[in-house]
């Protein structure tokens, strides 16, 4: 939730304790309020933030239309969280699988992955070959490729 807006309809004020929040549907009152406003969150493998145009929820793609301040395609149903299916984390088609490792070039990758590349705002697929690779909770907590290079010199593997 952003600026005290609920983003859902099945979300409701608790009357007894107004600072809590229930859902409607099944009475549960563990909905965590967070504030997004200028920050990406990742919610599983996706990356979200809130659109600054409509305050919705949105899949980050990296494309910078994210950052619009008018409503656009980002504010479509299907980019939308919990609204409709995104394709943003497919798994890499076979042309994308036989790119290289990103420490040493080696073409037998074992790990392949989606990062964020800071300087053209666009997700991108990064691959590790069996000396390089990482853990999958390392990488689970890397966000970008300045991310990826701390934990790789963290772990000496680089």
């Amino acid at each position: 939730m952003a600026g005290g807006q609920l983003q859902c309809a099945k979300i409701r004020m608790n009357c007894t304790n107004p600072e809590k929040y229930l859902c409607a549907n099944c009475d549960i009152p563990s909905i965590l309020s967070m504030d997004i406003l200028g920050r990406v969150a990742q919610v599983g493998d996706r990356k979200i933030i809130l659109s600054l145009c409509c305050a919705s929820l949105i899949y980050y793609k990296g494309t910078g239309h994210e950052l619009n301040v008018t409503c656009g395609p980002q504010c479509a149903r299907e980019n939308q969280f919990a609204k409709g299916r995104s394709v943003v984390n497919q798994e890499p088609s076979s042309s994308k699988k036989a790119n290289a490792c990103f420490v040493c070039q080696q073409r037998n990758v074992v790990h392949s992955f989606e990062l964020l590349h800071v300087p053209s705002r666009t997700m991108r697929y990064y691959f590790l070959c069996s000396k390089h690779n990482l853990s999958t909770a390392i990488i689970a907590s890397i966000g970008d490729e300045y991310d990826l290079l701390k934990a790789l010199k963290l772990n000496k593997k680089l």
